[in-house]
């Protein structure tokens, strides 16, 4: 039986303990980048909180917009919108179909301007497309957390993930509890560090190849 190629090179990474370049990653050269994560909660069908880290040259900011109730949901909607509204020559970097699914329902339910919105969509960068369309790494999935954890970073609650996330927020709802929503604000924050983390390990990649010259 013939192996598929990916699973070939999957198999030499893992064993081999070293990444495969099979492309080169393509990531603009904007003034402002935007790394951005969006926690759901299915029970109430919400995106509860949108996270953002702006960095521009010689800073960055965090910015968490926070539905403490789920009907506050279009409020966070367009507070995101201001936010994308004043910025220029900017690029959205986040991880996989979630978040550009997610807009495209919060638009369509609540509105907004249709030029800040396409600027949004039209400048967002997929990082987990660009990986699968670049590297073969030693790693066991291609999660966000996976490679993140890989390249060495660490959540401040090693136990937090998504399903935790939406735990904390029906806890917060349930309870009033804040230290409940608190975590929910520290791991989004924590997952808009790690999508910086990848997105900078991806430019060494591009260096790495541009000074090679040579694919690995």
């Amino acid at each position: 039986v013939k192996v598929p190629r990916d699973l070939r090179l999957q198999a030499l990474a893992l064993t081999e303990k070293r990444v495969i370049e099979i492309g080169s990653p393509h990531l603009p050269k904007r003034s402002v980048e935007v790394f951005f994560d969006i926690e759901g909660e299915q029970k109430h069908g919400v995106a509860y909180l949108l996270g953002t880290l702006v960095r521009r040259p010689g800073s960055e900011e965090h910015h968490s917009f926070v539905a403490a109730r789920p009907e506050e949901e279009g409020r966070i909607w367009h507070e995101f919108l201001r936010l994308m509204a004043g910025l220029e020559d900017f690029v959205v970097y986040h991880y996989h179909t979630y978040e550009l699914i997610t807009l495209a329902r919060l638009k369509e339910k609540y509105g907004g301007s249709e030029d800040v919105y396409h600027r949004v969509v039209d400048n967002m960068v997929d990082l987990f497309k660009m990986i699968k369309d670049t590297v073969i790494l030693p790693t066991r999935s291609y999660s966000l957390k996976e490679i993140a954890r890989w390249l060495g970073f660490h959540w401040s609650n090693r136990q937090a993930n998504a399903p935790q996330s939406m735990l904390w927020y029906a806890l917060w709802l349930e309870t009033g509890e804040r230290c409940y929503l608190d975590w929910s604000i520290e791991y989004n924050r924590d997952d808009c560090e790690a999508t910086k983390v990848v997105k900078d390990w991806l430019v060494t990649v591009g260096n790495s190849r541009s000074h090679s010259g040579l694919r690995k």
